[in-house]
């Protein structure tokens, strides 16, 4: 049997008691209605909207509708819905169904998610970073600052950091091809005393730390007695083609012959000639200080054909040229 729930009397509505004849469910329907809510002209109120609810809610009809509608009737008149309002459990007004319970410590440990900002400095400092431009991330402020003060345009203001960029990688290359050349000690052109020596025609050494005769592959011969500067004035040129951009090697003779003759015994005499070969400018010192065996001078001499007409070769001897049969025994 179905229970019916007892509404007290209301004196400003007419009600029905349940045991009179005349009443009927939509009666008993019309006494839980709050008689005291005035008519309004609310197009959203649920009087006159068909999909409004009690708190001027629009809600989707369909699956779960009317149990939604109940809730929020019990919502809005706790003592005329089957529920406490702390009973009544959180409804996605959407879909008509009961959304799952937060817990109370996940939203107390909720933290927002902040997006800081970095200054422009780091930015630049980043990005600099990633394209490999250290003089960029190290000038920028001195640049940005002279710009301002001197207020050029903004080409100018770009050009002036890929400038110091390209001089600072020029200077790093120059500084690492000289290194890479191995050069017994740093002798420079300038540090020369041509007093001391005049046959040595001070012209014609500057022409030699142009780049232009290595390119072209020509050879060069510096013989004299010991004490003349040949080996000051075979790194100092030696130097200057390195500063020029090119891959420069300076062994002694007796060191060259035996990495030659070490590098045959191993089977890489083949990987040491090509390694060699990339090497612009061969500065050979010391040549004809001291006999070579018959092996060694036929491994040097097969480097010095190898790179005859295409790669450039100098050499520091004390010995004139009727002396090299001596060297070069066959």
């Amino acid at each position: 049997m179905k229970r019916r729930r007892v509404q007290p009397p209301d004196r400003r509505s007419r009600t029905t008691p349940d045991n009179h004849p005349a009443a009927s469910p939509s009666s008993t329907a019309a006494a839980e209605t709050p008689a005291h809510d005035p008519p309004t002209d609310n197009p959203l109120s649920h009087k006159n909207h068909p999909q409004a609810t009690p708190n001027n809610k629009i809600i989707k009809r369909g699956r779960g509708s009317s149990k939604s509608n109940r809730l929020l009737n019990a919502e809005k008149s706790p003592t005329q819905g089957p529920l406490a309002p702390t009973d009544v459990p959180p409804v996605d007004l959407v879909g008509g169904r009961a959304a799952p319970e937060r817990s109370p410590d996940l939203e107390a440990t909720e933290v927002p998610y902040v997006i800081q900002a970095l200054p422009i400095d780091a930015l630049i400092d980043q990005a600099c970073r990633g394209l490999s431009l250290p003089t960029i991330r190290d000038r920028f402020d001195e640049i940005a600052d002279s710009s301002l003060r001197q207020q050029t345009s903004y080409k100018t203001f770009l050009l002036e950091p890929l400038e110091a960029e390209l001089e600072h990688r020029d200077e790093r290359r120059r500084t690492r091809l000289v290194r890479e050349a191995t050069f017994r000690r740093p002798k420079r052109i300038e540090d020369f005393n041509f007093a001391v020596n005049p046959n040595i025609p001070h012209e014609v050494v500057n022409t030699l730390t142009e780049p232009s005769w290595v390119a072209a592959g020509h050879p060069l011969c510096l013989v004299g007695d010991s004490g003349t500067g040949k080996t000051h004035l075979l790194i100092g040129i030696g130097t200057a083609i390195a500063e020029a951009g090119l891959k420069v090697r300076y062994p002694t003779t007796a060191n060259l012959v035996n990495e030659l003759s070490e590098a045959a015994g191993e089977k890489q005499l083949t990987r040491v000639y090509a390694r060699y070969d990339k090497v612009d400018l061969l500065c050979l010192d010391e040549f004809g200080y001291m006999e070579l065996d018959k092996v060694g001078a036929k491994l040097l001499f097969q480097l010095f054909t190898d790179r005859e007409e295409r790669r450039a070769i100098a050499i520091a001897t004390n010995a004139p040229f009727s002396e090299w049969p001596k060297t070069f025994t066959d």
